[in-house]
């Protein structure tokens, strides 16, 4: 089926006046309570389970992905056991270097990672950080980047077990009153290099691939670190990379792999030696009392091992290997980061290597990105087994994730589905992932059922919107592209299994012509009953951030779009626009978020009507993540919608609906009474739940009357004291999709009984 120009209006449109009129009653009708309140999410990392496609459970599902991530293992809170920190955002002039902190609560001999918070106490460590006692006194102090590549020290004023951070010194200058600075995008490493009692920094030059020391000397009389640079070259240490890959290089099964097993790297056709942006650790890896040093650059597609056969006041260090770990050395897409740490009390280092993303790839490196390496060796005789390459897991599909939420099989809960901007096995091409709910409408399980839904070849940042757009009583699915098009993949299944048909463009009149629906870049398309007349209009956010409207002039069965206007209700802001409606505030009426690039989520109240939208920006409240995108759906039946937001880092984050769960969720005290609470959403498309409160324990029987007054559906279910909800979606006793309309529905328990109606557009 291809969308495209229609003359004729059908039923819906002729009768919109009438269903505008419904519409506003509805909204009259709703509880006071539960209009015009003001949002309430809270964020959750793991409010359901989410399992791989190996069926394993993921531990940090909705943590939001990492890219690039930079760990550092610490003991910060005195426990004996290593926690973990994680910097993952880039820093900029508008945005702070944040720590994520993970507490471990297992043990030294055995770890368990818990998510603690996203900004550890507030503190703004910019591109770079590091946790050590520098002053001596048994707590963690912390060295970070102060815009742009100085060195900021931050002295811990409590104690081992409950940190407190005071900013010491904005920018550390040397002894001969030089800032003391770091190569943008370098990650430099504080130890003490040679064996006097205090810590010295070493920082790698980007641009000539050499080591500059600044040895440490103590604190002076302020308590500030005192520092002398020291002329030259390190140790005469020159990291010359293996050089840019040929344009032809395509990430392959052995990204992984070992060097034997793919012929020493799989990167031929290299280009001129070079060196870039490198990370420093500095570490005791022989256990023989001085300092190793090991380096990743943005040229070196594995880790340069630097042994030091001398001794702690006598450092020779030279390169021992250019590939580490040398049994089996990681290849990846350059930038690898190794850190050390005995995470399982055994008496040795294991190793973590973040892969940053170097010079051989942009997107090969973007979900296996946290490598763990367990020490099955001694500490004098280390030997690396790779145990992990994703030491945290979590939903995580690359990057800038588009999600969107759908009962696509009919069994009453929402699946998910997510687009992403490129595949790691293809750089061609984009994915559609879905991940199928085999829980419940009330308890989500979300296993990963399918990584290529579509299997062809769309073009990059896939965008998922679904919709019964032909009225025939199953989703069809719609994908915006990164070249500003938008396909129609018309489902040709069925409402239990939907099967797309390949891609057919998208048709909608522009200045009088017929042509494809085509907004420049990074199309994102939403699907909404804008004007209340029984057909679904398109908006289309795009990469500067308009909202482009299209139309339905057509009617519910044959759409025909016509365009607008780009700035949807006067809304433009940030780049990478991407719109969801959703009416979270249960009014009647569809509101509208809009995700950004850098700017992120607003939430606009429609405070007009469903058939006269009027949008004002109102307060949200959530802090999302860079390309930020929006699903809404109630996703554990306790009639209010939840948020999902997608990410550039390539994950989701999950923000539950706090605000009317508080409303309709049972205290501790038993009900007074029976009550109806509405129907949520309504009007509605494809499914709404229906929402009452039991003062005891019975049997609700609930019926579903049509304007006639015939019983269209029918339930009977046993229900315990609280609140509950019963979903309906839009189908009779008969296993047949009804009309849209409006109908009733009536709630009996016992000796209690009440009434609703609702609009079931389709």
């Amino acid at each position: 089926m291809s969308i495209r120009a229609n003359p004729w209006l059908d039923y819906w449109t002729a009768f919109s006046p009438r269903y505008a009129w419904l519409s506003l009653m509805l909204c009259a009708l709703a509880p006071n309570s539960m209009r015009a309140q003001a949002l309430e999410f809270e964020r959750r990392i793991a409010p359901f389970p989410v399992t791989s496609s190996a069926g394993d459970e993921l531990e940090f599902p909705f943590l939001g992905g990492f890219n690039a991530p930079r760990p550092q293992f610490v003991d910060i809170d005195g426990d004996a056991d290593l926690d973990l920190f994680v910097q993952e955002e880039n820093a900029t002039l508008s945005r702070p270097g944040r720590l994520i902190f993970f507490e471990n609560t297992g043990d030294a001999a055995g770890f368990r990672f818990e998510y603690r918070s996203d900004a550890y106490r507030g503190l703004d460590v910019g591109n770079w950080y590091r946790f050590i006692d520098y002053d001596g006194d048994g707590d963690q102090d912390l060295f970070s980047e102060a815009p742009f590549a100085f060195v900021r020290y931050w002295q811990n004023v409590g104690d081992s077990t409950t940190p407190e951070f005071r900013m010491a010194a904005d920018s550390l200058r040397d002894t001969n009153g030089d800032l003391v600075n770091f190569d943008v995008g370098s990650l430099p490493d504080l130890a003490d290099i040679d064996c006097d009692g205090d810590f010295d920094l070493l920082v790698g030059r980007a641009a000539a691939g050499t080591i500059t020391l600044y040895e440490g000397l103590g604190l002076d009389s302020g308590g500030v670190p005192s520092f002398e640079e020291i002329p030259g070259n390190f140790q005469d240490i020159s990291i010359i990379g293996e050089g840019a890959p040929s344009s032809s290089f395509e990430t392959g099964p052995d990204f992984f792999g070992s060097a034997q097993e793919a012929g020493r790297h799989p990167f031929s056709s290299l280009a001129a030696a070079a060196h870039g942006s490198n990370s420093l650790t500095i570490v005791d890896i022989d256990d023989d009392a001085d300092p190793d040093i090991f380096w990743g650059d943005l040229f070196e597609p594995s880790v340069v091992y630097l042994r030091n056969s001398g001794t702690c006041v006598q450092p020779n260090i030279t390169i021992q290997a250019r590939e580490f770990p040398q049994a089996q050395p990681l290849l990846s897409s350059g930038f690898n980061a190794p850190r050390f740490a005995d995470i399982d009390g055994d008496g040795d280092n294991d190793m973590f290597i973040a892969v940053l993303g170097g010079a051989f790839s942009t997107v090969s490196h973007l979900v296996e990105n946290f490598l763990f390496y367990r020490n099955v060796g001694s500490a004098a005789r280390p030997e690396f087994q790779l145990q992990e390459t994703r030491l945290l897991r979590m939903l995580d599909i690359g990057s800038n994730t588009i999600p969107a939420l759908v009962d696509i099989d009919a069994d009453g809960d929402r699946d998910l589905f997510v687009g992403n901007e490129i595949s790691a096995d293809n750089q061609n091409t984009g994915r559609l992932v879905f991940y199928e709910n085999t829980g419940s409408p009330e308890s989500a399980l979300l296993s990963r059922a399918n990584d290529d839904v579509l299997g062809a070849e769309l073009g990059f940042n896939l965008a998922p919107a679904f919709v019964d757009i032909d009225a025939d009583g199953d989703f069809d699915l719609f994908t915006g592209e990164w070249n500003g098009k938008l396909n129609f993949h018309e489902n040709t299944g069925s409402r239990l299994a939907a099967d797309f048909k390949p891609a057919e463009p998208v048709m909608a009149e522009v200045d009088g012509q017929v042509k494809e629906v085509d907004v420049g870049n990074n199309n994102a398309p939403a699907f909404a009953d804008i004007d209340n007349d029984g057909d679904f209009d398109l908006v289309c956010g795009e990469f500067l951030g308009n909202l482009n409207f299209y139309e339905n002039v057509g009617s519910a069965t044959a759409p025909t779009f016509v365009f607008r206007t780009k700035d949807f209700a006067d809304i433009r802001f940030g780049l990478y626009s991407v719109p969801r409606f959703g009416d979270v505030d249960s009014d009647g009426d569809l509101d509208l978020f809009v995700g950004s690039q850098d700017d992120g989520m607003r939430f606009y109240r429609n405070l007009g009507s469903a058939a006269n939208a009027r949008f004002e920006q109102d307060s949200l409240g959530i802090k999302v993540l860079e390309r930020s995108a929006t699903a809404l759906a109630d996703l554990d039946a306790d009639g209010d919608l939840d948020l999902l937001s997608g990410s550039a880092k390539g994950g989701l984050l999950f923000f539950e609906n706090r605000r009317f769960v508080t409303s309709v969720q049972p205290t501790a005290t038993v009900p007074t009474g029976f009550e109806l609470l509405g129907n949520f959403p309504n009007p509605f498309n494809a499914e709404t739940q229906i929402v009452f409160i039991l003062p005891q324990a019975g049997i609700v029987n609930l019926r579903i009357y049509d304007l006639a007054g015939r019983t269209v559906r029918s339930f009977r279910e046993s229900k315990q004291t609280g609140t509950h909800t019963i979903a309906w979606d839009g189908m009779g006793d008969a296993g047949r999709v009804v009309a849209s309309g409006v109908y009733f529905y009536r709630i009996q328990v016992g000796r209690f009984e009440k009434s609703g109606r609702m609009l079931l557009l389709k």
